[in-house]
């Protein structure tokens, strides 16, 4: 019997999306229905206008089960880093005698990681193990089924505040779905966009988004420390409007238009067309707003990174996702300057939905097929 398609609600910072999808060959996806809505966003972890987040949610859920002609009984919602928390503990089991090591084993890890304090107002949703270490003094990324006396590994706990998930449960509920499950849209991300290589070898993920971005470093099989600060894509654009005056929607286009590497001599101007009128930015300018915020977004990556002190991510490959920087060119390239690494745009693999604004919706799709089955 077919199973019934999955149904997620990812949580970004300037619009809700809704996707109800099932697994294709060769790790596509078959889309039934998509559904968006626009709505204030967050900050600091704080929704700016919440009584408007069931309007918001509402309309993409009816938009995406009108296109799949079905109703959604079971939501799994992708829940952005400034409502999460990673906490990361090493923890040891030993053993009367050399035992094969089972599920039950890592299971008893988990227990002895979890943290009381968190769990007051937070909701465990992850755990997985960063690597393990077995008496013999190996480090792997599996041992189910070897061999040890003892069991030591480094385990990674990712938590959801409880506010959050009170509120969405409440205006889901109201909107008729009963049975919800919260996914970390940064867990979601490692395990989607990232191979088992990638992911063993170390990575730091940067995902700028509208209005916040996330970091998350990934070593072996999980996260190693979540950071977010409330600054994005979009601030860009209000620069824009500070500095020359014009709307929001006029700043959108000049910020589609900025190429980094012009110094304003050859091309002096960019030129956006705004009703029946005609625009022009001086490129110089424009630019170098670009650049200060990017200088912006840099240094409060680097705070982030204080966070992941000790896991050994000082050479990890980094990469820039999600939409608020990804699509301006140039920024890669200014961002490896400024941090002195390489830098790798990370979108999904799937034909026709290889984009980086995707990344977050489509790696919580792929995330609640996989726990679902």
């Amino acid at each position: 019997m077919p199973k019934k398609p999955v149904a997620v609600l990812d949580v970004g910072s300037s619009k809700m999306t809704v996707l109800i999808g099932e697994e294709g060959v060769n790790g596509t996806f078959i889309i039934k229905g998509k559904g968006e809505s626009e709505y204030s966003g967050f900050s600091d972890g704080e929704f700016f206008e919440p009584e408007t987040l069931k309007m918001a949610i509402g309309l993409a859920l009816s938009n995406a089960e009108e296109q799949a002609k079905v109703h959604v009984e079971t939501i799994y919602v992708g829940t952005p880093a400034e409502f999460s928390y990673c906490d990361c503990k090493e923890v040891e089991e030993t053993y009367d005698k050399r035992i094969k090591i089972l599920g039950d084993n890592i299971s008893s890890l988990y227990s002895k990681a979890l943290s009381k304090e968190l769990t007051k107002s937070c909701t465990l949703v992850c755990c997985s193990c960063l690597w393990f270490k077995l008496d013999d003094g190996r480090k792997l990324y599996s041992v189910l089924n070897m061999k040890s006396a003892s069991l030591r590994a480094k385990v990674s706990m990712i938590y959801i505040e409880n506010g959050f998930i009170s509120k969405f449960n409440s205006i889901l509920k109201e909107l008729g779905i009963e049975s919800v499950e919260y996914v970390s849209s940064a867990v979601a991300e490692i395990h989607f966009l990232l191979n088992n290589f990638a992911r063993q070898r170390g990575a730091i993920i940067l995902d700028v988004g509208h209005l916040t971005t996330s970091v998350c470093g990934v070593i072996g099989g999980g996260c190693a420390g979540l950071g977010s600060f409330s600054l994005g894509g979009a601030h860009i654009s209000g620069d824009f409007c500070q500095a020359f005056g014009m709307k929001f929607s006029d700043a959108q286009k000049l910020k589609d238009q900025i190429i980094l590497s012009l110094d304003g001599k050859r091309v002096q101007n960019y030129e956006i067309e705004s009703g029946d009128t005609s625009i022009k930015v001086p490129v110089s300018s424009a630019n170098q707003i670009v650049r200060e915020r990017i200088d912006m977004i840099v240094s409060l990556f680097k705070r982030s990174l204080q966070k992941f002190s000790g896991q050994n991510l000082e050479n990890a490959q980094l990469y820039l996702t999600g939409g608020g920087l990804s699509y301006i060119t140039g920024s890669k390239d200014y961002l490896e300057k400024c941090l002195g690494r390489e830098i790798v745009i990370l979108s999904p693999s799937t034909p026709a939905l290889d984009k980086p604004h995707l990344s977050s919706c489509l790696s919580v799709l792929s995330y609640a097929l996989k726990i679902r089955s």
